[in-house]
């Protein structure tokens, strides 16, 4: 198992086109640490236009909801995960709404680091976000149990 030394989280991107989860969000950091920048995107080919973009930086932390317009958050994670640049360590949560196990084992065969029900109630979704931001990022073959967070 590999992992990194624990540094602050600066650059959270958030996949999500659904505005009323965007500014929760926004209020869940902006009440745990005003410093994370948070850079938003609506459909699946902005997200991956972003990580090709000359001067964009990569994010230490990318939500990535699983509907998205144009590309999918599936189809995204597939090419985020076969990019040629080390794109590997870029810890990956899919945030989404379905509970179902297909969807959550697609999404960890693809190489989502995490996968993430949206909480249905604000405090539980605050609880959530500081446990994702105190972890240490390991990068490994892990096993599908230790794959879904609660909070």
């Amino acid at each position: 198992m590999h992992c990194t030394e624990k540094t602050p989280v600066k650059l959270v991107y958030f996949a999500e086109d659904d505005k009323d989860d965007i500014m929760i969000l926004d209020d869940v950091f902006s009440e745990i640490d005003r410093s994370v920048i948070i850079k938003h995107f609506t459909t699946g080919d902005a997200l991956i236009k972003s990580f090709t973009a000359v001067g964009d930086s990569d994010p230490d932390i990318l939500f990535l909801d699983l509907n998205l317009p144009v590309k999918s958050g599936f189809e995204c994670l597939k090419e985020l995960r076969s990019m040629e640049f080390d794109l590997k360590k870029i810890l990956i949560i899919v945030y989404s709404s379905s509970s179902e196990p297909e969807i959550i084992a697609q999404a960890f065969a693809l190489g989502a680091s995490h996968y993430v029900v949206k909480p249905s109630d604000y405090s539980t979704l605050k609880k959530l976000i500081r446990k994702i931001l105190k972890m240490d990022i390991c990068f490994s073959n892990k096993k599908i149990d230790d794959f879904l967070l609660f909070s």
